[in-house]
């Protein structure tokens, strides 16, 4: 059981993030957390659970009880990691070791296995989440949806009576949010367990869910079905496809060729690519969780070398990568200042950058690390935006943006398209590729394939087991 009760919490006192919060889900019960970007959300998790005011400085003025523990007392705070489950919303703050088996084995022996048990069930549990085969692979070789799966791993791996997940759909292909709605649903079926689910896309969970708190910057509000249903935030409906505009292209222009290209590591991960990227198209890479996304889109900006093949970049010679951790573009401790920097280097001026993000006066005196998920992402598309002005490849480009922010995304995306802007973007998310995308491609056998994006859209629902 949880219920917290809020007055303020932030990561500076006097400068609180959220406000007036009550959420209660009682046992044997699955609750849905919502918002919009930057509402508040995470900071509410990391109060809940005690990270804000232990491990992240910040301050709670409140009352929380998780079971029978008080988080806030630290006692208390240093038993809850053997009480609950949290899957954070950034993976990689949850992965210390450099494989997913040391990951596994290491977790393992803190809950009190034996190396030699730690040892057989940590290969026993990668193989359910699908990482048997890249278990001795450097953590940062895998996926963001790979590490995801890790994450989900070992907040489950001793079985704990509260599961607590924030955004768990983010950057998980049709494969992992089966799973993970199969681990919500027997969580569910059992008497004494409680999920907590923090969530911009509850088309997932909608038929799983007992109880729903919306949390707004006034405070929080319980909600039912009915209202979610007529909410423009919320994204609880399956999407559908709709054909794009092409504004003014410029047809037969390509900014971006790949020739005969293979790309991986030791051995290729996907072979003989011929793909066009022509000024004003958006094109969506399709694939599963470690199919090889990523890897094309680093290659394709110089990070890594082709195995073999040839890329060209036409037009101005740009191209400029989004990674999925966001956080790896800023530089500097203030959003007004990383802003005033981009603009400085690049010429575009700063007004109209500032224009582009509509919560930017409430935000711009923090650090860009102090912000949302969603917010940090939108930052970093605004960041490549202005340096760009050829091709922007975005890797998973909307994880922790609700519905409404998807929509500025969609838009900013339409108006680069009509300047002749190119983007390649590697993506589970349907609305990317029933919404945004002209062409979709799909990983296959180590191959990139064209596919019907509305099929694909079509396809999506039904094979995570999301009733229509």
């Amino acid at each position: 059981m949880i219920t917290a009760k809020i007055a303020e919490a932030g990561f500076s006192e006097g400068k609180p993030i959220i406000k007036n919060i009550l959420v209660e889900s009682s046992k044997a019960s699955v609750t849905l957390l919502l918002g919009e970007s930057g509402s508040g959300k995470t900071t509410f998790l990391l109060s809940l659970t005690g990270v804000l005011k232990f491990l992240l400085n910040g301050y709670v003025n409140g009352s929380v009880r998780i079971n029978d523990l008080n988080p806030l007392e630290s006692d208390d705070y240093l038993k809850l990691p053997s009480k609950i489950g949290f899957i954070m919303q950034d993976p990689e703050k949850q992965l210390v070791m450099p494989t997913p088996f040391d990951e596994a084995v290491f977790t393992l022996q803190m809950k009190g296995y034996d190396e030699e048990e730690a040892v057989r069930k940590a290969r026993g549990l990668l193989e359910l989440v699908g990482l048997s085969g890249k278990m001795n692979l450097h953590i940062e070789n895998l996926s963001g949806g790979e590490k995801r799966r890790l994450s989900i791993l070992l907040s489950l791996i001793h079985d704990p009576p509260v599961l607590i997940l924030d955004e768990p759909s983010a950057s998980l292909d049709v494969e992992g949010i089966k799973m993970v709605r199969e681990i919500v649903k027997k969580y569910k079926e059992r008497d004494n367990t409680t999920v907590l689910i923090a969530e911009h896309k509850p088309v997932f969970y909608t038929d799983l869910i007992d109880n729903a708190f919306l949390i707004e910057k006034s405070g929080s509000r319980r909600v039912d079905l009915e209202t979610l249903y007529k909410s423009s935030v919320v994204d609880i409906v399956p999407h559908h496809c709709t054909e794009q505009d092409g504004g003014d292209v410029s047809p037969g222009e390509v900014l971006l060729e790949t020739i005969g290209l293979d790309v991986g590591f030791d051995k290729p991960l996907l072979r003989n690519i011929n793909l066009e990227a022509r000024r004003g198209e958006v094109i969506g890479v399709l694939g599963p969780n470690g199919s090889g996304k990523t890897t094309l889109l680093k290659t394709i900006a110089g990070f890594f070398k082709p195995i073999s093949g040839e890329i060209r970049i036409g037009g101005e010679g740009r191209v400029f990568y989004v990674p999925q951790n966001p956080d790896l573009l800023f530089l500097f401790k203030t959003v007004e200042k990383e802003l005033k920097e981009t603009s400085k280097k690049t010429g575009m001026p700063l007004e109209g950058l500032i224009e582009l993000i509509p919560w930017y006066p409430a935000v711009k005196g923090f650090n860009p690390h102090w912000l949302s998920h969603g917010q940090r992402r939108w930052l970093s598309i605004i960041i490549a935006y202005a340096y760009s002005k050829g091709v922007i490849l975005l890797d998973e480009p909307t994880t922790g943006l609700d519905y409404v922010r998807f929509n500025h995304l969609k838009r900013l995306i339409d108006e680069l398209k009509k300047k002749g802007v190119s983007f390649l973007i590697s993506t589970h998310d349907p609305r990317v590729v029933g919404e945004i995308v002209d062409k979709a491609y799909m990983i296959d056998n180590e191959k990139l394939v064209e596919v019907d994006k509305c099929r694909i859209v079509g396809e999506y629902y039904s094979k995570t087991g999301v009733p229509r």
